[in-house]
């Protein structure tokens, strides 16, 4: 728990806020860029795995994990496992140092490199563009066992369209 500040101490407190967050930014950005560099010349992902898992929600985590994939050409990628609740990192064996755009990713913070996302609603049309995308989706994980959507999965998804178009709710199908 914690004291409600006064408006006069909020007034205070707001600038010294922006400079410790830039500050924070700038630190983010500078290990990130040294761990990259780091997984180029020792294929070690232990820093950018514990960089990611240092890092509040707030900090728009998924968002730094994007940016190490865009800057290895996508031999690097850091996921979230949720049976674990850990960051992991999966590093491409076939990979070579200019697969790594370190001096590029100096100019580029995270932050920079994406947009923070505006919440959206779920609609209708939106959900059967999901529904669709996935009765269709027959990809596989990288490990070439795993579906990325379940067979039964999809064929649910097929019957979800077709009760929605059978209700008048699917647009596109009149």
């Amino acid at each position: 728990m914690f004291t409600l500040m006064s408006q006069a101490d909020v007034v205070k407190a707001i600038p010294v806020l922006a400079a410790d967050a830039a500050t924070v930014q700038e630190r983010i950005h500078v290990i990130a860029c040294s761990t990259l560099d780091h997984v180029r010349a020792h294929g070690d992902t232990t820093g950018c795995v514990a960089l990611c898992s240092a890092l509040p929600k707030g900090q728009r985590v998924k968002a730094l994990a994007h940016w190490f994939k865009h800057f290895s050409s996508n031999k690097l990628i850091l996921t979230w496992d949720k049976k674990l609740g850990a960051w992991a990192a999966k590093l491409s064996k076939d990979r070579s140092d200019s697969d790594f755009k370190v001096t590029e990713s100096m100019e580029t913070t995270f932050a920079d490199l994406t947009e923070e996302r505006e919440p959206v609603s779920v609609t209708v049309e939106s959900m059967l563009r999901n529904l669709t995308r996935n009765s269709t989706n027959t990809e596989m994980h990288d490990d070439g066992i795993t579906p990325k959507v379940d067979p039964a999965a999809r064929a649910f998804a097929a019957e979800l369209i077709a009760f929605a178009r059978s209700k008048g709710l699917d647009k596109k199908a009149a």
